[in-house]
């Protein structure tokens, strides 16, 4: 790819660490950075936006923060719309690490669990954080590898596209690579041919390896998204879950400039 040649030697100015004034994780470079008006979107907002732009989620159902004294009316849709097991997570602006502050709930088998869930987590979170809603989700099964894919908007190199093993472990493992925005198929295959976690990708021992197929094309449509969205600072795709049927994102924080994405 053209510039990749500096950009590999300037990667190793980059540290994953996490910020200690707002919890977040995010990428740091030794050069100045551009202070700007932005945003971070809450999970619900996010998630909407790529649902609309044909991203793979699972399915969900979004429940407010209002309707906690009525939860048996959504007995009858998440029933009819869902799968279980389900995750519930807790939607707030003030919350960008839920994980962090017990506000995912996992592994719940009937609208029984979920609604038992939802009082617990409102009762516990709500004196503390502004919470906007629930959202209920169908629990990804069989997941193989989880993936993180994150992009960040560099003052001195402009979009910069970060792929690697992902989930909770992914300040510990370090096994990421970066390349500068767009990026072509070619370029994402040679992404994941250097992780050292790459043979997790493949047949092991009687188990299935995920489709990598789906893997490489999400990467593109990021990079597509991205392309159309400029004002877009950063976005962080972790974990995405990797199956043998496809690669689902499920979770998603996005700061940009402005509120409206297309």
């Amino acid at each position: 790819m053209v510039m990749f040649a500096p950009l590999r030697f300037c990667l190793s100015f980059w540290c994953w660490v996490m910020n200690e004034s707002d919890h977040y994780l995010s990428y740091h470079f030794q050069s100045s950075t551009v202070e700007v008006n932005s945003l971070w979107l809450d999970l619900d907002d996010a998630r909407k936006i790529l649902m609309e732009n044909g991203f793979p989620l699972p399915r969900s159902v979004v429940v407010p923060s209002s309707a906690v004294s009525r939860l048996d009316d959504y007995n009858s849709v998440i029933s009819r719309q869902l799968a279980f097991p389900c995750v519930i997570k807790v939607i707030s602006p003030e919350i960008l690490h839920k994980t962090d502050v017990g506000a995912v709930k996992l592994n719940l088998m009937d609208f029984d669990s979920i609604k038992s869930a939802i009082k617990h987590l409102h009762q516990e979170l709500s004196p503390n954080y502004r919470i906007k809603g629930y959202l209920v989700e169908e629990q990804l099964q069989n997941v193989l590898v989880e993936v993180v894919i994150g992009v960040k908007n560099d003052a001195d190199f402009g979009h910069v596209i970060m792929v690697g093993l992902g989930g909770i472990h992914v300040e510990i493992l370090e096994d990421v690579t970066f390349r500068l925005l767009p990026i072509t198929k070619e370029d994402v295959l040679e992404m994941l041919e250097e992780l050292k976690g790459r043979k997790l990708f493949e047949p092991i021992r009687g188990r299935s390896g995920i489709n990598k197929d789906s893997l490489v094309s999400l990467i593109l449509q990021v990079s597509d998204f991205i392309h159309r969205n400029p004002h877009i600072l950063e976005i962080d795709l972790n974990p995405v879950g990797c199956t043998e049927k496809g690669c689902f994102i499920l979770d998603v924080r996005i700061k940009s400039e402005i509120s409206s994405i297309s």
